[in-house]
């Protein structure tokens, strides 16, 4: 037999939701830890923390009165909140859209006066055997040291103390 897998933590998120969403009603928390276990299979030491993320989330509303604290999610509420984000998310879009614009054409007029020409591409192939060059040459130098005469003078002093 597999093994049944748990619900994920959106998943739980998702059931308590779908309560607020049914009833439509204000609850206590003991309300909702009752409702989650007996119509969601929900563990009821579980509740609080969910509830406490969803009003984190802004997606329940609470608001203590006296003693007691109420919990409620109207869909209303949950439309005109996606509905703002969804506008935001477009201004931010057109935003977005302007400066890939604005960025294209400065893209385009920087490359004017900077097409290859076989004068840089000479200067630059020039400048690669250089840096080659010079390689080789700090290597041939690296080789040569241990057979620098003023080496072996100051290897024989230290020999000779």
């Amino acid at each position: 037999m597999a093994k049944r897998k748990g619900l994920s933590l959106d998943d739980k998120k998702q059931k308590i939701m779908e309560i607020f969403a049914e009833k439509q009603e204000f609850f206590q928390l003991k309300e909702i830890e009752v409702l989650a276990k007996k119509e969601k299979g929900l563990n009821p030491m579980q509740v609080k923390d969910l509830v406490q993320s969803l009003v984190d989330d802004d997606m329940v509303d609470v608001e203590k009165v006296g003693i007691s604290t109420y919990y409620w999610a109207f869909k209303s509420k949950l439309a005109a909140q996606k509905k703002f984000k969804l506008d935001g998310m477009k201004e931010n879009l057109k935003g977005l859209e302007v400066k890939e614009k604005e960025l294209r054409s400065k893209l385009e007029s920087s490359k004017i006066g900077r097409e290859g020409s076989d004068e840089k591409d000479n200067i630059l192939k020039e400048i690669a055997e250089k840096i080659e060059a010079l390689a080789s040459i700090e290597k041939e130098l690296e080789d040569l040291k241990d057979s620098d005469p003023s080496l072996w003078e100051e290897k024989e002093e230290e020999i000779k103390q």
